[in-house]
Order: structure tokens, then sequence, then C-alpha cells
């Protein structure tokens, strides 16, 4: 039962550790992502309206079933051909298109890999300081820090000084003894599962049998049959 109390101890704490580090790493994945895409959209913001227009009628013009004449917006038209129109659309041939839009739609391109390129680098540095974020953060979550109340003091001060006050008794709790003349006394012991609760009763039943008393144990799991 022991063999399989510790097997069932550890299974729940690497199983716990597991899922607390996959969510973690859910977040900082996420927003490493988020921080890259936020970048690419802003530095693509910065584009003319004209070069993601010229790209879109770039595409429609190269498309193998495209019409000798494509309908475009006559403001756009304008900005880039210097050719103005009164009407909403004008019709342009096929291969005056490409010939326009090709260089705006080329540059675009250009432009959108090296944002992206740079989105990759802000990515990696987000999931970095992320990174170092948390880390920094359980280091500061681990370091002990005294709020209020009474400080635990090292087991060699307790022995210490119950020797020199006379109160050690011979019985004892790890390495620290118990209070001379108290052992009929109410005791609490209290734990989280692993804790050792149980063995720290084994020490203490271990101790009795040697001083030679008995004690009275109200056993409703078990474990002491």
């Amino acid at each position: 039962m022991v063999f399989l109390d510790n097997v069932t101890r550890g299974g729940q704490t690497w199983a716990h550790r597991m899922r607390m580090l996959r969510q973690v790493l859910r977040l900082m994945i996420l927003g490493s992502i988020g921080a890259g895409l936020l970048f690419f959209g802003l530095k693509m913001h910065k584009e003319k309206g004209e070069n993601f227009q010229a790209a879109y009628y770039y595409m429609r013009a190269t498309l193998p079933l495209a019409s000798d004449k494509i309908q475009v917006d006559s403001k756009f038209w304008c900005a880039v051909s210097r050719q103005c129109y009164q009407s909403e659309k004008v019709a342009v041939k096929r291969q005056t298109l490409i010939e326009i839009c090709r260089v705006r739609a080329l540059l675009l391109l250009d432009r959108g890999k090296a944002n992206l390129k740079e989105s990759g680098y802000v990515s990696i540095a987000a999931f970095v300081f992320f990174l170092l974020f948390f880390a920094v953060r359980g280091l500061l979550t681990r370091q002990k820090k005294h709020l209020q109340g009474v400080r635990f003091e090292r087991p060699w001060k307790v022995r210490l000084k119950m020797a020199c006050l006379l109160k050690k008794s011979d019985m004892k709790i790890g390495a620290v003894p118990l209070i001379k003349n108290s052992e009929t006394k109410h005791m609490l012991i209290c734990g989280t599962t692993g804790a050792g609760k149980t063995n720290a009763l084994r020490q203490l039943m271990i101790q009795i049998r040697r001083r030679g008393d008995r004690a009275i144990i109200v056993d409703t799991t078990g474990d002491f049959v």
C-alpha cells in the first residue's frame, strides 16, 4: 500500500505539473504570436492603399481565365496611371493593367516579406520576454517572506533552547524533541498528502515501545493493522 500511495502521489504531482506547464506554454505561444501579428498589422497599415489595390488587380489580371478588359476603380487608375475619368469604373486592357500594377504589387510583396520576417523576430523576443518574466515571478514566489506572526526557528536552535530550559523530552518528531511531560497532552499533526503525517506517528509509536509505554490508536483507515 505504501508503494502504491507513493506512485499515486507522484503521478498526481507530475500530471498536475504537466497541465500547468501546458497552460503556461499555451499562454506564452499565443502571446508571442499575437505580438508578432500586431506588429505585422501596424507595419502593413502604413502602406499606401493604391499598393493593395494594385496587388488585387494584378492577381485578377494574371488569372488564366481573366478577360481582355478588366473593370477597375477610376480613382485608383488615376493615381497609378495619371489617366483620370469621371465615371466610377474604367475598362482597362489586361496587359496594360499587368504592366502598371506589377511594380506596386511586387513592391508590396517584398515589403510584406520583410515585415513578416521582422514580425518573427518580434514573436521570438516576446516569447523570451514571457519566459524570463514567468521565471522571475517563479523565483520571487519561492522566496520566503515573513509577513507577521511567530517565525519558525531552525531545529538546532529549538533543541538548544529546550535543553537550556530543561524542557527537552526523550521523544521527538524528526529532529525536534517534544516538550518534557507533554506526551500525554493533545497534539495536532496536520499536513497535505505526502507531508509525512503517518511517518511521524509511526516514529512516535517506535519511541513509545522503546520507552516501555503503551499507546491506543483509533485506526479508521486500517493503515496500522
